[in-house]
């Protein structure tokens, strides 16, 4: 399918706003199999960030 494993425009001051906002977005309100911490989010957003740019 072809898609993409990284995704470049993620800045690495940027991952704890992120990470906090998504998680009050999400926690409770969407029906996911697996709710993740603001921790858990800010690890997902640094494994898939493409920083070699």
């Amino acid at each position: 399918m072809n898609i993409p494993t990284k995704i470049s425009g993620i800045k690495r001051d940027d991952i704890e706003h992120l990470s906090r906002t998504a998680e009050k977005e999400a926690n409770p309100l969407y029906p996911v199999p697996k709710l993740m911490t603001a921790q858990e989010l800010a690890d997902l957003y640094a494994e898939i960030a493409d920083w070699s740019q």
